[in-house]
């Protein structure tokens, strides 16, 4: 999903696939700032050390692996990301050989402070606008699956017996589904051996 907003008549673009990342070159465009000089600061760099080692599972014992010129889930390449895959700051080369910065929403809020008090308000207010849609509009469509799985169910067992071809439709649908799980926990596992060896 991506999201535009305008502040102070700049265009600053959210991100949300798993993460909900924010254009941070875009929000220092506003201030006429620059995003290096906030990631030297060494509050920054703290805060994003904070990042690496507690979020989604938090603390863990040593130091969290974090990977460069990795492909993840924000454009552009990972710079920094938790143990747990989660970009915390992306950076994407654009034509012309310019540098664009995505930051984790948590990240971004610091950023926002560190730029303008009120501009951390309003990133805030955009980030919880944005959390609570993607929460509303995943619900909605883990309503319908259930609703749909139910109206398959009620096909399945009145049909089957009935017709061998319906029979045989299910059985495709459950080892797709089968082997859907199984690649969720073959990666899963995948990343498990390699964040813990």
């Amino acid at each position: 999903m991506n999201k535009e907003f305008i502040y102070n008549n700049v265009v600053v673009r959210f991100f949300h696939a798993d993460q909900l990342m924010v254009n941070a070159t875009e929000m220092a465009t506003v201030f006429e700032s620059d995003v290096n000089k906030f990631l030297e600061e060494n509050s920054t760099k703290n805060w994003i050390k904070w990042l690496e080692n507690n979020l989604i599972r938090g603390k863990r014992n040593g130091e969290s692996v974090s990977r460069t010129a990795i492909k993840g889930v924000a454009p552009g390449v990972i710079r920094h990301k938790s143990a747990d895959l989660v970009p915390i700051l992306t950076v994407e080369k654009i034509d012309g050989g310019n540098t664009v910065f995505w930051m984790h929403h948590l990240l971004a809020t610091d950023f926002a402070q560190w730029l303008n008090i009120d501009f951390k308000g309003w990133i805030i207010l955009k980030v919880n606008e944005l959390l609570f849609n993607y929460t509303m509009e995943k619900r909605q469509l883990e309503i319908e699956k259930i609703t749909l799985q139910n109206k398959l169910k009620q096909i399945d067992s009145n049909e089957s017996a009935k017709n061998p071809a319906v029979k045989e439709v299910f059985d495709i649908l459950r080892k797709l589904d089968q082997n859907k799980g199984d690649a969720f926990n073959l990666n899963k596992s995948f990343k498990n051996d390699l964040f813990n060896n």
